[in-house]
């Protein structure tokens, strides 16, 4: 074997790798959704709508994504693959934003275990804002006081109630 034909080996390794990191982090993706599903059975009436449409919404596209997971793990490259995977995103950052959006949704997990959906979601929006798409402050805070402003409004004139944290921060508000 040359030396010539070894960085092509390395590289098409690295490749399969990256489609293999793609399809763990859908099935984490998906294994999310599935438990908003199953939460918002505990909402109220109203409250569950929402949630059940973006969850079924997350699953659904979340499976198809899984399927061109697979497709795309199990067929060779060819050379039209190597030209688009090099366009479309880099090994290093690709890698970090699986990962980044990954830890985000563990972090709205989190958050809503801790301190319930109305603060939870108020938290995650700007930090999201922050690291993902490194917003100005201004506009961090306009999201934060958008974010409260849509679920309070939500909960105080049509009656929902929230799925409250182990920390109870109900009482505080506007």
């Amino acid at each position: 074997m040359s030396e010539a034909t070894e960085p092509r080996i390395d590289e098409d390794l690295d490749r399969r790798d990256d489609r293999r990191l793609q399809l763990v982090a859908s099935i984490l993706i998906l294994l999310v959704f599935a438990a908003g599903l199953y939460t918002a059975g505990d909402f109220a009436a109203v409250a569950r709508w929402f949630p059940t449409a973006v969850t079924l919404t997350g699953l659904v596209l979340t499976g198809a994504k899984i399927v061109v997971d697979v497709r795309n793990l199990r067929r060779p490259y060819a050379p039209s693959d190597v030209a688009e995977d090099e366009q479309d995103l880099d090994e290093a950052g690709g890698r970090r934003n699986v990962l980044v959006w990954i830890a985000a949704v563990a972090v709205l997990l989190v958050l809503c275990r801790l301190v319930g959906f109305l603060w939870g979601a108020t938290i995650w929006i700007p930090l999201v804002l922050l690291v993902v798409s490194k917003a100005k402050w201004y506009s961090v805070i306009i999201a934060m006081l958008a974010t409260y402003s849509l679920v309070w409004c939500a909960e105080v004139y049509l009656a929902m109630r929230w799925p409250s944290g182990i920390w109870d921060l109900s009482g505080i508000g506007f």
